[in-house]
């Protein structure tokens, strides 16, 4: 009895370490770390990404301000690969900056494990509680922030964000 309790502990605990790696999938479908639009687009484990974004519609003349504004900007986004709103909203996020061809090198995009924390405490630097969550900035300076949810639809929390300025 005492052999299989131990092995079920040591089981648990590998499980528990395993989801807390940074950079890396597991069963669970947690990635942490730094990532990219492309790893969530080529990771078999998640189809909500490119099924979110194909079935998405914004709106034209939104997206035409966006295509003219949000160059001017970078992002920082906050994510969990577990989490149903970023699994919602970032490819919707997603579609609305392919269409405008914002460039990928203005974003920077963070996987957070199941408690909304960063290995490396990014996370406390932009305090997160929510995810996702997408940080707007201009020359270093933070101009908005959508956090968990749209206020009315991505592209026109964008739109609004920009017009701040």
């Amino acid at each position: 009895m005492k052999p299989l309790f131990l092995i079920i502990i040591v089981a648990m605990a590998w499980g528990s370490l395993k989801a807390q790696t940074d950079n890396g999938a597991t069963e669970e479908g947690i990635v942490t770390g730094i990532l990219t639009f492309d790893m969530l687009g080529n990771n078999p484990d998640f189809s909500w990404f490119h099924e979110g974004a194909a079935a998405y519609e914004p709106d034209a003349a939104a997206v035409a301000y966006l295509a003219q504004q949000l160059t001017n900007h970078d992002l920082v986004i906050f994510m969990g690969t577990w989490c149903e709103d970023s699994q919602r909203l970032i490819p919707q996020l997603y579609k609305i900056l392919r269409e405008i061809k914002y460039p990928a090198g203005q974003v920077q995009l963070y996987g957070l494990d199941r408690s909304k924390q960063s290995a490396d405490g990014l996370h406390e630097a932009y305090k997160i509680e929510w995810v996702p969550t997408i940080i707007i900035t201009q020359n270093g300076k933070e101009l908005g922030r959508i956090v968990e949810t749209v206020r009315e639809s991505m592209e026109a929390d964008l739109v609004g964000i920009c017009r701040q300025q």
